[in-house]
């Protein structure tokens, strides 16, 4: 451990930057700046000692620890232990883009009401699976139901769903029907938090206020008792001092914000002109390691900052903003450099302003006072062109230093905003109002309670209390690299003949691949039967029984087509994770046969906006995806001679996702999630499929054979 002053306050310990706990309960961190993305968690292997772009073989300076500011030893602890150790409760921002009825400054009229609202309570359930859940209860396509925000599976979490009126059925439309709405949500097993209530918008991601946590910490190194005395001193201290908006782990990923930067360096060099890096696999992908660079030298300023004894005080020069506003941050007022009295801005005159006037100038009072009582913070740097400002005198200092000591032989003036699009991020916080503390001897620990803007990291404000960087390694997928361009081996038969286009578009049902066409029937005698034995298990899937069966050929041996008459396109998908599971918990494959059992949720002409169009009414899981269970692959395979050019169709795909999540992270290893596009002759036949690396690629055989977690696919 390394011991330094922050602000005069008693040394503090620096550890190593490898935060991976959780959020703002899963929701995009707002920062000011339009390319700041989240979540862009990058992984791959990189030197402890020093990162090196491969290319251009130089060697990217390591970042130092994020230091602690309270100067008193934490209290130690876990969290996370239990889901209900974790509690949060989203505050919805139901005025982010329009006004709800009953405060359009009219008597509410229900029937004028477009969407039901209802505030609904789980444990051990995603976002997204509580919108599967609702989908399949009111009838209703799971893309049509909005929510603000994207919650941990870990906890214990309360957040608001709107529910599109017209596509309800009739008994749940009428201007008294959200009675027995709500009715229905707890007959699904969710606690109904108020009374449901009619708004005209539809929910949309983002359009939140905050959250309110309450956070156990068990196990703390201290009795109860003792951590409470302690981690009320910490509290104290950081009234005084605020605490640091650092960005949290999910923006890097396992191997942290090193690699980040490594990765970044590779991107500009390809990306500006005249570098010896290569170009990676798309702009796309550029864009989110830069934005995770963003971060990660944001941090490093921050921390420089602290280091300097400069995080409780204004510099002359210094842009500053009022703590989580997104208005554009302005120059810290000065007071006259002749000592006249009224406060100026500095450079703002025409003739700008001298070195000589920046040295002797000092913050005005005004200004003093609003830091003080923590109305305004300075801001750092979201490096990139445009957004930025421009900061004066050490503030400008700090922030080149940083850029030329991470970035060695990169110019960031070189960089184009259509790049790299700059921003800037208020430094340091106050200590929410609300905050408290209290024991909680039966964790044998503490629990805190507090809110949160969206914007914030609940862990970098609990770092301070743990007195470590926090591990809360929840078995999750972080990691983020690249959509795979489907080079697993095709085992199909060039020789056989070529069936008739399977061209009816919108089908549903599962791709059955088994070792050779002499295993095909019985093969297919075997998955009929698990599926009948796995549908019997819930009535809801009755959809997929028996006679709705109907086969077709592919042309490629040992491949075969299961359509399903009727069936929802998330039916499938269920039934081949059900059967995954068995065979991973059993180690028996409850269809020895079939190889892999890939669900089919839609088929389209094969063209690059046939697919699209298609996929965006898929990719909701996606969009609902808590941190950790975001990251995908794409799986693209091609037989016959009609065929997509698959970079158009990989790109085309980043940014259709893109434009629906923006946190969704692509991964060639280890993806929580795959779209699986399968091209015969003409027809495409797509799915998006979670639990994509644990369910070893959706093949039966492996899960079976499974003994451990899988390797990379």
């Amino acid at each position: 451990q390394v011991h330094e002053p922050v602000d005069g306050a008693a040394p503090p310990c620096l550890a190593a930057a490898s935060l991976s706990g959780d959020e703002t309960g899963g929701v995009p961190s707002s920062a000011m700046s339009a390319g700041d993305l989240n979540g862009a968690a990058l992984q791959q292997t990189v030197s402890e000692d020093a990162a090196v772009s491969e290319d251009a073989a130089i060697p990217i300076r390591p970042l130092s620890p994020l230091p602690f500011l309270s100067g008193l030893e934490g209290v130690g602890g876990r969290l996370k232990a239990r889901p209900s150790h974790f509690r949060v409760v989203e505050l919805a921002d139901e005025r982010a883009d329009y006004v709800p009825i009953e405060e359009a400054g009219f008597k509410p009229q229900v029937q004028d009401g477009k969407h039901a609202y209802v505030m609904l309570t789980r444990e051990g359930k995603t976002t997204r699976d509580v919108v599967v859940v609702l989908a399949r209860s009111f009838s209703v396509s799971a893309d049509q139901i909005g929510f603000a925000g994207l919650k941990d599976r870990h906890a214990v979490c309360t957040q608001t769903f709107s529910l599109p009126r017209d596509s309800l059925p009739a008994e749940f439309r009428a201007a008294d029907a959200l009675g027995a709405l709500g009715v229905r949500c707890i007959a699904e097993g969710f606690a109904v938090q108020g009374e449901p209530r009619w708004h005209q918008s539809k929910l949309r991601t983002g359009q939140l206020r905050g959250n309110h946590f309450e956070i156990i910490l068990s196990e703390t190194d201290l009795a109860p008792a003792d951590a409470l005395v302690k981690a009320r001193l910490i509290a104290d201290a950081l009234k005084h001092t605020g605490w640091a908006n650092f960005y949290g782990p999910q923006r890097f990923g396992k191997n942290g914000p090193q690699h980040a930067i490594a990765r970044a360096h590779k991107c500009l060099a390809g990306r500006i002109g005249g570098g010896r890096g290569k170009r990676p696999h798309s702009k796309w992908l550029d864009t989110l390691h830069l934005n995770a660079l963003q971060s990660a030298l944001f941090n490093e300023y921050l921390a420089s900052r602290m280091r300097m004894g400069k995080f409780g005080t204004l510099w002359a020069g210094d842009l500053v903003s009022p703590p989580y506003s997104a208005y554009r941050p302005r120059m810290v007022k000065t007071a006259a450099p002749d000592g006249g009295n009224g406060a100026t801005y500095v450079g703002e005159s025409s003739s700008g302003s001298s070195a000589q006037d920046l040295a002797d100038a000092t913050v005005a009072q005004e200004d003093t006072n609003a830091f003080a009582a923590g109305e305004i913070s300075f801001t750092g740097p979201l490096f990139g062109a445009g957004g930025m400002g421009k900061p004066y005198g050490a503030a400008a200092d700090l922030e080149a230093s940083v850029w030329q000591e991470h970035m060695p032989g990169m110019s960031l003036s070189a960089i184009k905003e259509s790049v790299l699009s700059g921003g800037r991020r208020v430094g340091r916080l106050p200590l929410p109002a609300d905050f408290e503390i209290s024991e909680h001897p039966e964790a044998s620990g503490i629990i805190f309670r507090f809110t949160l803007p969206r914007g914030s990291f609940a862990t970098s404000l609990l770092r301070e209390f743990v007195g470590q960087e926090i591990d809360s390694q929840e078995g999750e997928e972080d990691e983020e690299v690249a959509p795979s361009s489907g080079k697993a081996a095709d085992n199909g038969n060039k020789d056989s003949p070529a069936a008739a286009p399977w061209t009816e578009a919108g089908s549903v049902g599962f791709r059955i691949s088994c070792e050779s066409q002499a295993d095909e029937k019985k093969a297919l005698a075997q998955c009929m039967k698990m599926l009948e034995a796995l549908r019997a298990q819930d009535a809801s899937l009755s959809a997929l029984g028996g006679s709705s069966y109907a086969v077709t050929r592919t042309g490629v041996a040992g491949l075969l087509l299961l359509r399903c008459a009727s069936a929802a396109p998330e039916e499938p998908v269920a039934l081949a994770a059900r059967a995954l599971e068995q065979a991973l918990s059993t180690g028996v494959s409850p269809a020895p046969l079939v190889v892999r059992l890939l669900p089919m949720q839609a088929c389209c002409p094969a063209s690059v906006d046939a697919v699209l169009e298609s996929l965006e009414g898929l990719l909701w899981p996606l969009g609902s995806a808590d941190a950790g269970e975001d990251s995908y692959r794409v799986e693209l395979k091609q037989r016959g001679s009609v065929r997509i050019d698959s970079k158009a169709l990989i790109d085309a795909i980043g940014g259709l996702v893109e434009r629906i999540s923006p946190h969704a992270r692509p991964d060639l290893d280890c993806a929580h999630m795959a779209i699986t596009i399968d091209v015969f002759d003409g027809t495409a036949c797509l799915a998006v499929l979670p639990g994509w690396h644990r369910l070893h690629g959706y093949n039966l055989c492996k899960a079976a054979a499974a003994t451990t977690a899988p390797a990379a696919l």
